[in-house]
């Protein structure tokens, strides 16, 4: 499933598997989860 979300996604996509992390990772792995994303947005502005 997540592989046809990012090959349908038509932009910049990083995929990020998280351990012990079911469907919410922002309650499941919150600091992990933010860590990831703060990275992500970084990365965009950098273009």
């Amino acid at each position: 499933q997540v592989e046809a979300i990012v090959r349908q996604s038509g932009s910049i996509v990083e995929t990020r598997f998280l351990d012990n992390c079911g469907h919410s990772p922002h309650r499941d792995q919150e600091t992990q989860t933010l860590e990831f994303m703060t990275q992500f947005v970084r990365n965009l502005l950098d273009r």
